[in-house]
């Protein structure tokens, strides 16, 4: 979780990437077909999801500690944030404070980062 000293704009994929590793070299174990792995989540874990599957699809995310797995064969997004700047700035229910907790600041401050997490970007 992010905190206003710890933005997780950069570790959160990488959390998703050593989960999604894991799955593939578990598969066999666990009886699960490694080409058709899927990734969802709601809300900000969502989010998280389609950006850490569309990176890993065109190539912008590697694994920070060891082998990069495959992009997942799917992704579900229940009610995610496509657009984070788009949260930042409409500030519905709390969005821009997670956007600045997550990111560490302002879309001013740091457009790559919100360009980054953004799956639409």
């Amino acid at each position: 979780m992010a905190t206003p000293d710890r933005p997780t704009w950069d570790k959160a994929p990488q959390d998703l990437v050593t989960a999604l590793r894991w799955a593939e070299d578990h598969a066999d174990a666990y009886g699960i077909d490694a080409d058709r792995i899927s990734m969802g989540g709601m809300s900000a874990d969502g989010t998280l999801a389609m950006d850490t599957a569309y990176r890993l699809q065109n190539g912008t995310l590697k694994a920070a500690d060891s082998r990069t797995p495959k992009a997942p064969h799917s992704v579900v997004g229940f009610s995610p944030g496509t657009d984070v700047t788009d949260m930042w700035q409409r500030d519905v229910r709390g969005s821009r404070e997670a956007a600045e907790l997550f990111t560490g600041g302002t879309p001013r401050e740091h457009p790559d980062r919100y360009s980054e997490v953004s799956p639409t970007e």
